[in-house]
């Protein structure tokens, strides 16, 4: 791996209890040790219980040797794999970026961490394996929930509390911000007091607290480093609050080489994983590729019938809404093979919609307005919960902009450039751990057998400039990929 690892080993645990809990984690989730078998484990006094950047592993010696038995260390080591399966980092790294979780919901950093466990651990107590004390358990939270959907529902809890009571009553600490967090129904606290508050039950008590368990929203705040303090410091094991820390890869050099860098990792990850998905197949527990019929979709292949191209565009737009769709990506499919049941979207609403156009200069611009125009107007009557995202691509996502009206998808610039590769918005997507009930990908056809066979396995929707030439047409005929003619 490529990534710059935040802590380095300091000891090692003894060999019997960790090959106790490597085969006890095989026996009882077998999917999550083969993917350990790749995962670098750094053993670190760093970190209080464990700790994953999505791309390694570090783990407090102290606090594993100390666990009662083999079925806990293995709970702790699925855990930190079963964050890296579900991209949990990468998600947390998003929204960080981005500055908020919705156009309605903001982002704070600890509560998505919470979301994660409250899944995960689930899945876990599934299998077989033991939990460790005072981890986050919660009966309203199944295996098969998204941490998304948790998230909302625990800030939603938040925003309805009312603001705890002012503490000691001194007006003039709580007029500068110092050590004050009732102005915040959720109890985040500003970049500003990261040094001078200490009242979080959720960080450490001294100033070598992690920072990425602090409640951090502010887009700009930087959580991404190492703890703080020389290479001395040892957390102490025993003061957590049930789960882990959640960190970010760190990756050297520009910012073109971080980027080329943390695109090898997840291409390394992603080989793994799917050579995880081929064993569980050759074993009998079938994830084919094929199974995005499994979600009941219901949908024929091919050309898309209506009067005009307009009414063929509202009737994919808004009858989803009505019948309900289930959406089959890599997301469900991991989740799958940990817990042996087809997790689909959420039915008979639209929570995201996913619009994909080509910026190649190939492109009919006439058509371009027409197809936004008519877009917008479906996006206000559709209303999707948590928006559009809308991707301009060539070879790679050049921009993206997510919105929430019709009049912001028109205001929306679109870049140019030359180049046809439109499933590179699905690996966008997938980076961003985002998932979309329905994705339109607009472009004049001119799309290879295998861009158009990612797509078509997605289930995305093709809105096509106009009639492509014979050979493209194959392309999009063989993929069996549904698909829009504009006028």
């Amino acid at each position: 791996m490529k990534a710059t690892p935040h802590y380095t080993t300091t000891s090692f645990v003894p060999e019997d209890e960790h090959t106790g809990a490597l085969l006890t984690l095989k026996k009882y989730c077998r999917d999550a040790w083969r993917h350990l078998c790749i995962i670098e484990i750094f053993w670190t006094n760093r970190v209080r219980t464990a700790a994953t950047d999505g791309v390694y592993i570090y783990i407090n010696p102290q606090f594993y040797v100390g666990l009662p038995n083999d079925s806990q260390r293995a709970f702790v080591l699925g855990h930190e794999v079963l964050h890296v399966w579900l991209k949990h980092c990468q998600r947390g790294k998003f929204y960080r970026e981005r500055g908020y979780f919705s156009s309605l919901i903001k982002f704070i950093h600890r509560i998505y961490n919470e979301a994660a466990d409250y899944v995960i651990n689930k899945i876990l107590v599934a299998a077989g394996l033991e939990p460790i004390e005072g981890c986050m358990l919660d009966d309203r939270f199944g295996m098969n929930d998204l941490a998304d959907e948790v998230y909302i529902t625990l800030m939603e809890e938040l925003a309805n509390q009312p603001p705890p009571p002012p503490e000691g009553g001194d007006s003039d600490e709580t007029e500068s911000g110092e050590g004050d967090e009732s102005d915040d129904d959720t109890g985040d606290k500003s970049a500003t007091d990261d040094d001078d508050s200490d009242d979080d039950s959720d960080d450490d008590s001294d100033d070598d607290s992690d920072a990425n368990e602090g409640d951090y929203d502010d887009a700009e705040e930087d959580f991404n480093q190492p703890r703080p303090g020389d290479d001395s410091y040892e957390a102490d094991p025993t003061d957590h609050d049930g789960h882990d820390d959640h960190l970010e890869p760190i990756y050297d050099g520009t910012p073109a080489e971080q980027s080329e860098a943390e695109r090898a990792d997840n291409d390394e990850i992603e080989k793994s994983i799917d050579k995880a998905l081929d064993e569980a197949e050759q074993e009998g527990r079938k994830v084919s590729r094929s199974m995005s019929d499994a979600g009941s979709r219901q949908r024929t292949t091919g050309r898309i019938s209506g009067t005009n191209w307009t009414e063929a565009l509202a009737t994919v737009l808004t009858q989803p809404g009505r019948n309900g769709r289930s959406y089959w990506g890599k997301i469900q499919r991991r989740a799958f093979m940990l817990t042996g049941q087809v997790r689909p979207t959420r039915k008979g609403t639209i929570n995201r919609i996913g619009i994909t156009e080509d910026i190649s200069v190939s492109v009919d611009e006439v058509k371009r307005a027409a197809f936004d125009t008519n877009a917008a107007i479906m996006l206000d009557v559709v209303n999707p919960a948590s928006g559009t995202l809308v991707m301009f691509c060539n070879t790679k996502v050049v921009s993206a902009v997510e919105v929430h009206s019709g009049q912001e998808l028109l205001d929306a610039e679109t870049p140019h450039g030359g180049g046809t590769y439109m499933s590179a918005s699905l690996d966008y997507m997938e980076e961003c751990g985002l998932e979309c009930d329905i994705h339109l990908v607009f472009t004049d056809g001119e799309l290879d057998l295998d861009d158009c066979q990612k797509l078509a396995d997605n289930g995305s929707i093709l809105v096509l400039d106009g009639q492509p030439g014979v050979y493209w047409m194959r392309n999009i005929e063989a993929s069996g990929i549904e698909y829009i003619i504009m006028d």
